[in-house]
């Protein structure tokens, strides 16, 4: 089964292309549909962040991409977070999937809710590459037990803006829909794009 593939359904909305380089991950969210789109028992899903495929694979597969003209990024990732607490320990496995990514002639889009985390690899992005997070509510915790704090996602914005990458940000899920107003204005000067799910 290819790492890189077309999302279906809502998600395609987010990505034309995606790659989810992890099994698992241990943010915890307690709305996450990944578990049982994978089939697999949420508390093991939670559990334990496994690195999947191999780096010469997702190369192969980029540059195939690249030689029939996509110009899409490609986003990290639906099912996992590249920069949860138990990828950032897995021996530099996200960096290398990017750079992966690159050789093949791609570009991506970081997708994570590990706040200052998801900023270690901003050096090695440039331009066509993007960079984002989830924003649901000012105190999330009860929703996203291990994720990084609000307030700390909109920081990671304005440092990737910062340093030049594209940001956008998805409002999804709509929990509370005054509170996701108020983020949309609050994380509004560090984005060049809003993406808004449903409840």
């Amino acid at each position: 089964m290819p790492m890189i593939y077309q999302p279906a359904g809502r998600a395609r909305e987010y990505a034309e292309w995606a790659c989810n380089i992890y099994r698992g991950c241990d943010h915890g969210c307690t709305y996450c549909y990944a578990p049982a789109v994978l089939r697999m028992d949420r508390a093991a899903f939670h559990a334990e962040v496994q690195p999947r495929g191999t780096l010469v694979g997702i190369t192969a597969e980029a540059a195939k991409l690249t030689a029939s003209g996509n110009t899409a990024p490609i986003l990290l990732c639906f099912t996992c977070d590249p920069y949860s607490p138990g990828a950032v320990v897995c021996d530099g496995w996200t960096r290398a999937c990017i750079e992966a990514l690159h050789d093949g002639g791609q570009r991506v889009a970081i997708l994570s809710k590990g706040g200052m985390r998801a900023t270690a690899d901003l050096d090695i992005l440039g331009p066509g590459d993007e960079f984002a997070t989830t924003l649901t509510l000012y105190d999330p915790r009860e929703w996203e037990p291990h994720a990084a704090p609000t307030l700390e996602r909109i920081e990671a914005l304005r440092v990737a803006q910062d340093a030049g990458i594209r940001t956008w940000a998805s409002f999804e899920p709509v929990l509370d829909p005054v509170q996701s107003l108020e983020l949309i204005e609050e994380a509004a000067p560090y984005l060049s794009l809003a993406k808004i799910g449903i409840a």
